[in-house]
């Protein structure tokens, strides 16, 4: 993700010293030569040098422009110095922006006039800061502070693009590091606030990416997000007809997409024989063709809800987290469904019963990403039905 969001902002950077007039003597380097190899930054990096001579050679009449275009020679060393993995002086390049950004963005009062040409460039250049700082942050290991850096790019985002962009990022760099409660926090405090300023494009864009989120949720209880299984225990999983209660192997254990579509197809099925229940004749068919032995084995493996309640109490809380995730969430942000969905009550257990049964689990028998994405599901719950349209 890395290179990713630092070739992002090489474009936007370079396209605002291209408007301030401080590239017009830049020539890339030939086409021949490795655009993304060391000699290439190493280029750009001794090129940014010659430009910050002319600067402060020759200023421009603007002072605002002239730290806005010293700030923005700081984002390009950064840059450089990034894919140089010369990290340190990337940083300290990067705090050089930010604290030029600062001060323009306090002498021109920027929180009260956040319309003005100055502001604008100020607000843009500062998203842009934030979110390399998290790239070369995160390229270090340095997980925590490049999520709070990705955080202060979704904050100070000004236009939706950007907002969106810089959303995006900071929630993918959560799920990578299982940072669930952090991520639906995020969402649903930007719901929150999108809805309260009345910015009904902005709630949608947020929406949006929780609607993606959602289906993280549902894969992060049994895999990692590069698709490993967090554990091989089959309690956790449904398999192709039903719970299949008892079975060492089960269908939903083949990959995350098996899990998520095995689970899903479970639950339908319990409500669908809860509001039609069949004859006993299919019953008898259905539990024959699932491979139990008797319809009662069936039918107490298509019991879902109390399935899951039943390996809460035992400490098991995978099965509880996977329900409500599809329960209460699926759906919940999709703005195309209708009639919209809006999450009722829990159908296993409501949210203080279930943090009162993880408080009452011996200490390390609940995986700490299964606790995460159950916080999450009820900070998300909380806000899906303020959306962006009546």
């Amino acid at each position: 993700m890395t290179s990713r969001v630092m070739l992002q902002a090489w474009g936007a950077v370079m396209c605002f010293a291209a408007m301030t007039g401080c590239e017009r003597d830049a020539r890339p380097p030939s086409a021949a030569q490795d655009s993304t190899g060391p000699a290439h930054w190493q280029h750009e990096l001794d090129r940014a040098a010659a430009i910050r001579s002319q600067l402060e050679q020759g200023p421009l009449p603007d002072a605002n422009r002239q730290v806005l275009a010293l700030a923005n020679n700081d984002q390009i060393r950064g840059i450089a110095l990034g894919h140089l993995r010369r990290y340190p002086e990337a940083l300290e390049a990067l705090a050089s922006a930010q604290k030029s950004l600062a001060a323009v963005w306090e002498k021109s009062g920027c929180e009260s006039a956040s319309a003005s040409a100055t502001c604008r460039d100020a607000a843009h250049l500062r998203t842009i800061t934030y979110s390399l700082r998290g790239s070369i942050l995160e390229e270090t290991g340095d997980r925590v502070r490049s999520r709070a850096a990705f955080r202060d790019a979704v904050i100070t985002a000004r236009s939706l693009d950007e907002f969106e962009r810089s959303l995006l990022t900071c929630v993918r760099g959560m799920i990578a590091a299982d940072a669930f409660g952090e991520a639906a926090e995020l969402l649903a405090t930007e719901i929150t606030a999108a809805n309260a300023d009345g910015h009904k494009e902005r709630l949608k864009t947020v929406r949006g990416v929780a609607d993606s989120f959602v289906r993280s949720l549902s894969y992060g209880v049994s895999w990692t997000a590069e698709g490993s299984l967090r554990g091989s225990d089959p309690r956790d999983f449904a398999d192709n007809t039903g719970m299949g209660i008892g079975r060492q192997i089960k269908y939903g254990m083949t990959d995350q997409y098996e899990d998520d579509a095995t689970f899903f197809t479970v639950m339908a099925l319990e409500e669908l024989m809860s509001t039609s229940p069949p004859d006993p004749q299919d019953l008898a068919r259905m539990a024959t063709d699932g491979g139990y032995a008797s319809t009662n084995e069936f039918l107490e493996s298509v019991r879902v809800a109390e399935y899951a309640r039943r390996e809460m109490l035992d400490g098991n809380f995978e099965p509880a987290a996977k329900y409500m995730v599809i329960d209460l969430l699926t759906f919940a942000f999709d703005d195309k469904l209708e009639p919209p969905k809006c999450p009722a009550a829990p159908r296993v257990a409501s949210f203080d019963v279930v943090r009162q049964r993880l408080l009452e689990a011996p200490a390390g028998t609940v995986a700490p990403t299964t606790v995460e994405i159950l916080l999450a599901v009820e900070r998300l719950a909380a806000v899906a039905c303020i959306r962006s349209h009546p």
